[in-house]
């Protein structure tokens, strides 16, 4: 705890507080003296409240509460405390101990800790001898029994209370009739069922009753766009409206609140538009609307219209009962569109006896148990609410909610659904278990149970739901993972096929609940555990509404919602990329109205269709179109349309130049053209446009980069001003720039090129300087620039051949042997030329070439014969001989190359043709006997391989039938001595004994596997009983 009171700090009582005793008060005159225990929901602690005992006549008694263990041991005691009365309730969940406490100026519910201090408490709204309090049994509702029978004309009632933010609401009263106890009691296993006993007035009959409670969540559920979104929370006499399209305000305030004086409201409603309206206004109402709003008290209806005219906090309609405030009273204005108190319906039906009141259309739908359950249907009638008519009903009515079609969707307790309209009751289907909240919606009715299976008609769609509203264009939903999910309202109508990991969702805070969301908006609202509020825009819902911009040409509003939600711009193209590129003017026109706006759009451009990877889930039927050159697409169409601005405003659009410079910077490869623009700004004197048109391009490109590109335009007025714009060193950039103003104007040009690696600009620059030509060969040899280089120089001139020279050296180097021949020739070097044709075993155009080089014939035949020699050994016969035979002139060795490179027939022609039949003896014959000896010997051998490796197979066949059938009987054998019998034993046919394929080698191994798995237990198999017999 906190420790002793001497030793607490006491404010401004001072020091002198410590020695300052407490009055430990009186006994209330409404204490029945008597002990009262309770218990901890766990059973491990009980408190006890008494009254100590008078030790002797001068001590006055009061009443103390102690805490004890399981075993009897005192845990505390609780701190004085005047007035303590003696009902007594520990909180299930163990944190509180309540009790009600009498002081002089009121009547309160007090908290204490276990340590025995207090911690909180409430004032109780009414009169009278609080005989109980109890809680439920999952610590949400504290209800007090109060008895003022002792007073004249006092009744026993029954409050019940909730906390949410630290404040307490009163919800509901029920007075009770007679004067007995009615005993009131939670039940033990339902939170929301509660149980008491009533008495006719003589006490001579007594009725017991069973009432459910159900949470639910007071909002206007309207799906046009002037639905306010209000939200309605009943405390006693007093409702707290916000109407959240305009603002939203944490409980427990509110932004107005309206009073009913001296009377509990029973339930709020507001009108659902969807049946349909007699012509004379409903209910005295001037229009319908989702907004209007009544409230329902024991006696009387009072109805509500929204008005904006009317910013204080007047009354209206006449009633002096209605209080309309501001949420901290009359001094605190209304800021939002507020009700107004139109007409006030007093009734002859007993109000407190309905429930599930919905006000649909004209008339008031409520349901009744009493005499027997049935639909109620109320009207008003001469200016009072009246009965009309009632709907009995087989089984008492859970739920009553409105339709989509002007219909009224009802819930039995036995989970039977039935539809009223035109004055008729028809059943629907039957949900499998009974559901605490019910949506109508076009697709059939959505019905979420307290365990969070959520259906639709008579179907589970869904098993972790927590919560859900019906958005204008999408069914919301909260998960037990905490998770939010937005299903578009059309996949309803295929329920069989919805995929809830494929819609929309994102993360929210443990035990969050759906309170409202804006329709046509993406404002949505989420309450904690604690009680207070939380506003989200959903991703779905901000997407929807910007597709709705989009499609209208709402361009602008369309780019301040995605930057506002932090949407990927991109979508503003790829929504509908033609749309867009058709209204690209319009867009320009938009956007570019505000400053920064178009370059902020420009800078988070990329060719990546977000529709199909960063928002898939709100694209599903989104075609696959890659477009690749999507920058630079826009790009061009936003500088042509800036452009054209400019040529029609006479060039005096300052706007238009920073938007035209992030295009080109966005292009990637039109900096150069930036920095021209801006150049032709600086020569026509525009200096501050040349400045802030540098300034950003220096904002949005490496300095360094840019510095290199205004080198490259040679324009060195133009370095020098983006150099002084940036952070370089002058001593950096000053010597290099005279260095290069003192050189010759291409050599200059060629050295900036080859600095910044241009080698192509490079190139052309160096061959325009024929001093130089020896560092021109240099650099097409450095940078492989030969197919350039031979461009640069007319054919057939010397620096041509020189390069065709290098170029035909490279590709020797690189084995191009037959493209260096080429080359070579082009540069007139014939010998190499002949060189690298021969490498290649072009010999056609080797001994050509040869002859072109003028070689004597001795060189000539050296040459054929290396060819031959050559070709030969590649085993190209038929040239080979053809070089022997035609330009060396010797057919016998032509006959002796066809014969050892086995060109059989065209070796016995030439041998024909030359007449000659002794060359067939010395050539021909031996080298088909010897190439005979080579076949049959490698025949022979595969034969004899193939036979080797036939043996070996069928003998490990053979081996390994012999071990299966061998393995297959001392299973068999080990299962007989185990005195069982293999069930499966028909599955060994006749082909697992016999060697086969590794489909049974598979199957033996498994069924061995399988009988050892069951034969583990015992300590020996049968094989190795029989080894140790013998």
């Amino acid at each position: 705890g906190w420790g002793a009171k001497e030793t607490q700090f006491h404010g401004s009582e001072g020091k002198e507080a410590r020695a300052m005793k407490s009055d430990a008060g009186q006994v209330s005159s409404d204490d029945d003296r008597k002990v009262r225990l309770s218990w901890r929901g766990d059973g491990e602690m009980l408190c006890v409240s008494y009254v100590t005992p008078e030790a002797d006549p001068s001590s006055q008694q009061t009443r103390r509460i102690r805490v004890f263990d399981r075993q009897g041991n005192l845990f505390s005691t609780s701190e004085d405390c005047n007035g303590l009365e003696q009902s007594l309730s520990w909180k299930p969940s163990g944190n509180l101990i309540a009790t009600t406490i009498r002081k002089p100026n009121k009547h309160v519910v007090g908290f204490f800790e276990k340590n025995g201090l207090q911690h909180g408490e409430f004032t109780i709204r009414a009169q009278g001898k609080v005989e109980e309090v109890l809680w439920n049994c999952d610590s949400t509702i504290l209800a007090l029994w109060i008895n003022s029978t002792q007073s004249e004309g006092g009744q026993n009632s029954l409050q019940f209370w909730t906390v949410g933010n630290y404040h307490w609401y009163l919800k509901q009263e029920i007075l009770v009739d007679g004067t007995t106890n009615i005993s009131p009691k939670w039940d033990t296993e339902d939170p929301n069922l509660f149980h008491y006993f009533s008495t006719t007035e003589d006490d001579k009959n007594t009725a017991f009753h069973a009432v459910t409670f159900a949470r639910e969540t007071d909002v206007s559920t309207g799906s046009g766009e002037d639905d306010l979104a209000l939200t309605a929370a009943i405390d006693g006499a007093t409702v707290k409206v916000t109407p959240m399209r305009e603002a939203v305000v944490p409980p427990p305030m509110s932004a107005y609140e309206i009073h009913v004086e001296d009377d509990q409201i029973l339930a709020v409603m507001f009108q659902h538009c969807g049946g349909n309206i007699s012509s004379q206004s409903a209910f005295g109402i001037p229009s319908d609307s989702s907004n209007n709003m009544a409230l329902v008290t024991r006696a009387s209806v009072h109805l509500f219209a929204v008005t904006d005219v009317d910013k204080g906090c007047k009354n209206g309609g006449g009633d002096k009962s209605v209080r309309i405030t501001g949420a901290g009273g009359n001094g605190y204005i209304v800021q939002t569109s507020r009700h107004q108190l139109v007409n006030t319906l007093p009734s002859d039906v007993k109000l407190a006896e309905l429930c599930n009141f919905v006000w649909q259309g004209d008339f008031i739908l409520a349901s009744s148990n009493n005499p027997q359950p049935a639909l109620v249907l109320l009207q008003e009638k001469d200016g009072k609410l009246v009965e009309l008519t009632r709907f009995p009903c087989e089984d008492s009515i859970h739920t009553i909610s409105p339709g989509s079609n002007g219909d009224t969707i009802i819930q039995l307790s036995n989970a039977t659904v039935l539809k009223f309209k035109e004055g008729s009751l028809e059943p629907l289907f039957e949900f499998p278990r009974l559901c605490s909240k019910v949506i109508s919606t076009p697709h059939g009715v959505l019905g979420l149970t307290s365990t969070g299976k959520l259906y639709l008609n008579d179907r589970e769609i869904a098993g972790n739901i927590t919560s859900m509203f019906l958005h204008s264009h999408f069914l919301l939903a909260t998960t037990m993972d905490h998770r939010l999910i937005a299903v578009p309202n059309d996949d309803l109508a295929n329920s069989a096929t919805l995929k809830w990991e494929d819609a929309g969702n994102r993360r929210v805070e443990r035990g969050s609940k759906l309170v409202t969301a804006v329709a046509h908006g993406s404002r949505t609202v989420l309450q904690m555990p604690r009680g207070n509020l939380e506003t989200i825009q959903p991703r779905s819902l901000t997407i929807h509404l910007l597709k709705d911009l989009l499609n209208t040409l709402k361009f602008k509003e369309a780019f301040l919602l995605a930057r506002r939600q932090r949407l990927n711009l991109n979508l503003l193209v790829d929504h509908d990329s033609k749309l867009f590129m058709d209204n690209i003017k319009e867009f320009v026109s938009q956007v570019n109205s505000e400053s920064e706006h178009l370059n902020i759009f420009l800078a988070d451009l990329k060719d990546e269709n977000v529709c199909i990877t960063m928002y898939s889930a709100q694209y599903k039927n989104q075609p696959n179109k890659d477009w690749p050159d999507k920058v630079v697409s826009v790009c061009e169409a936003v500088r042509t349309v800036l452009e054209d601005t400019e040529v029609t405003e006479d060039n005096n659009n300052n706007n238009n130049l920073v938007p035209i410079l992030a295009t080109l910077v966005r292009q990637g490869n039109m900096l150069e053209q930036a920095l021209q623009r801006i150049q032709k700004l600086r020569d026509c004197g525009r200096q501050n446009e040349c400045d802030n048109g540098l300034r950003y391009i220096l904002y949005s490109v490496d300095v360094n980069l840019l510095f290199n590109i205004a080198l490259g335009t040679y324009d060195f007025d133009l370095v020098l001003m983006v150099a002084e714009k940036s952070q370089k060193d002058p001593k950096e950039y000053l010597p290099i720039l005279n260095a290069y103003k003192a050189m010759p104007s291409d050599y200059m040009k060629y050295s900036i090129d080859k600095d910044l690696k241009r080698y192509d600009s490079a190139l052309s620059h160096i061959a325009k300087c024929p001093d130089n030509f020896e560092e021109c060969l240099k650099l097409i040899q450095d940078q492989r620039l030969f197919k350039q280089g031979m461009l640069l120089f007319p054919k057939g001139s010397d620096n041509y051949k020189s390069v065709c020279k290098i170029y035909g050296e490279y590709l020797d180097s690189k084995r191009y042997y037959l493209e260096a021949s080429y080359l070579f020739e082009q540069a007139g070097d014939y010998e190499s030329a002949v060189r690298t044709s021969e490498r290649a075993c072009s010999w056609e155009r080797a001994g050509n070439l040869a002859r072109r080089a003028g070689w004597s014939r001795d060189q000539l035949d050296q040459l054929f014969k290396d060819l031959a020699a050559k070709l030969e050994e590649m085993d190209r016969g038929m040239e080979s001989a053809l070089i022997w035979k035609e330009w060396l002139q010797d057919a016998e060795e032509s006959i002796a190359v066809l014969a050892r490179t086995k060109c059989w027939s065209e070796c016995l022609r030439q041998v024909r043709q030359l007449g000659r039949d002794d060359l067939l003896e010395t050539h021909l014959l031996p080298a088909l006997q010897d190439r005979k000896q080579i076949l049959q010997s490698t025949i022979s051998a595969n034969i004899d391989k193939i036979n080797e490796q036939v043996n070996r197979l069928e003998m490990i066949r053979a081996e390994r039938s012999t071990r299966m059938l061998q393995q297959h009987q001392d299973d068999q054998e080990d299962m007989e001595v185990d005195g069982r019998n293999l069930d499966d034993a028909d599955l060994f046919s006749d082909t697992t004994s016999v060697g086969g394929g590794g489909s049974v080698a598979t199957s033996a191994a498994r069924s061995k596997s399988t009988l050892a798995t069951r034969t583990s237990g015992r300590s020996k198999s049968g094989k190795g009983r029989r080894k140790q017999e013998r």
